[in-house]
């Protein structure tokens, strides 16, 4: 299973930061734009090219974030209703069903599964 960490401010408008393997080797930067309602960020290779977009949605009744590779949807997270200490979310991936995204949102730690199987 592949791991990755990313490290971002916690305030920040805009920034951009890279995303790590587990070795702490760089494999996808990630350039964050700022809009009014919106947060957007753009993934990249390391050479530059976009690999996809997320655009995120903020001031609704559930945040929920776009995933587009060549300005086509490919993915819905929405996140779930809220818990304390637990942060989730749904994910619907075109073509693939719906996956759920559960973590620890003090440890940044989150699990990844569909239909109960991870």
């Amino acid at each position: 299973m592949a791991r990755y960490k990313m490290r971002q401010r916690l305030i920040a408008l805009g920034e951009d930061f890279t995303i790590e393997d587990e070795r702490g080797n760089p494999v996808y930067n990630v350039d964050g734009k700022l809009l009014r309602i919106r947060e957007t960020f753009v993934i990249e290779d390391l050479s530059g090219n976009e690999i996809a977009t997320i655009r995120e949605k903020k001031l609704a009744l559930r945040d929920s974030m776009t995933i587009l590779r060549g300005g086509e949807t490919i993915a819905t997270i929405r996140k779930a209703w809220f818990s304390p200490f637990r942060t989730s979310f749904e994910v619907e991936v075109n073509g693939q069903g719906a996956l759920a995204v559960d973590g620890d949102i003090l440890d940044h730690e989150y699990t990844i599964s569909q239909s109960g199987v991870w």
